[in-house]
């Protein structure tokens, strides 16, 4: 099954199941994940070639003047010319006009003074929400990549999933992505916002935080800066799961009293939620939790600490 569109492929469809870049190979992205060619080819041609023209000046620190793609024209005080601009090493910008390129006498005729108007097209900027959809993509990919179907077989996240295939369409009405520049995140992770009460899977790329809302609380992006704001202490933390992803089927992920992942399966009753990873913070590292009986969960003394009744730590 294709994670985004979820559609259904024989296993040995070589031709439509493939391997996707989940950050782009053009920024130095090495990790691969499954996705079939439909998908594969329309991110490569919409959200992740804005996308990762926008990582390349981001891990750069350059501005959008070293953007790859721009207009192979200026204008200068109202004429139009073939030209570039560019940001110099120094942090000048530097002007660039083709004299072989534009009718004969057009460059010379140009009177330039001390408040010469240049201005320059480059549809990187006009391309914000693909960026910020080619976030929630990698970060979507990113916990598949770790978690497999049980993160795919969560019908809350169908709004997140119509959203990566509609990046140029406001499908998600809120927000999911905070601005975590300040932090300096050098290599992407997943992990869990804790905001005391409530907590929310997450994903931090380099200078944004993606949030994922939870089977509890499937409207998060209306809210979430609001909440963000009054929790106060609102902290985000990555969380080791690849380490104790050794399991068969269905998982579930619970952070504290939230539970960050928890297949339909789950909800409809099919299956026994009987592999869990248990997060009871996050300096403290998860634990498998197991159904037991009612009057199990009585005899443990501890069973109050980690708020739930009908479980059994091992």
């Amino acid at each position: 099954m294709c994670p985004v569109c979820t559609a259904l492929y024989d296993c040995n469809d070589e031709t439509n199941i493939t391997d996707g870049h989940i950050i782009p190979d053009a920024v130095g992205g090495k990790d691969l994940t499954l996705l079939c060619k439909s998908c594969n080819s329309r991110f490569g041609a919409s959200q992740d070639k804005w996308f990762g023209e926008y990582l390349d000046i981001l891990l750069k620190e350059k501005t959008f003047l070293s953007a790859k793609t721009k207009s192979k024209y200026l204008t200068i005080d109202g004429t139009k010319v073939r030209g570039d601009v560019k940001e110099s090493d120094g942090g000048g910008i530097d002007v660039f006009l083709h004299i072989d390129r534009n009718p004969p006498g057009l460059i010379e005729s140009i009177s330039f003074g001390t408040s010469t108007d240049i201005s320059v097209e480059i549809p990187l900027a006009k391309n914000q929400k693909q960026i910020e959809v080619g976030y929630l993509t990698a970060a979507y990919l990113m916990w598949f990549k770790q978690l497999g179907y049980s993160w795919v077989f969560q019908s809350h996240l169908d709004t997140v999933r119509r959203q990566i295939q509609s990046p140029l369409k406001s499908v998600i009405e809120g927000s999911f992505l905070i601005d975590i520049a300040e932090q300096k995140i050098t290599k992407p992770w997943i992990g869990v916002l804790d905001l005391g009460e409530r907590s929310y899977p997450c994903a931090a790329i380099y200078d944004q935080l993606v949030i994922f809302p939870t089977i509890s609380d499937k409207d998060v992006f209306a809210s979430i800066r609001e909440r963000i704001k009054s929790a106060g202490a609102a902290r985000f933390y990555s969380l080791n799961i690849s380490s104790a992803h050794d399991h068969v089927g269905p998982m579930g992920v619970i952070y504290k009293t939230s539970n960050l992942v928890f297949p339909d399966q789950f909800v409809s009753g099919k299956i026994k939620p009987s592999k869990v990873l248990f997060f009871p913070d996050s300096k403290q590292s998860p634990v498998w939790l197991s159904q037991i009986s009612e009057s199990e969960a009585r005899t443990i003394k501890d069973s109050e600490k980690y708020a739930v009744s009908t479980i059994k730590v091992r």
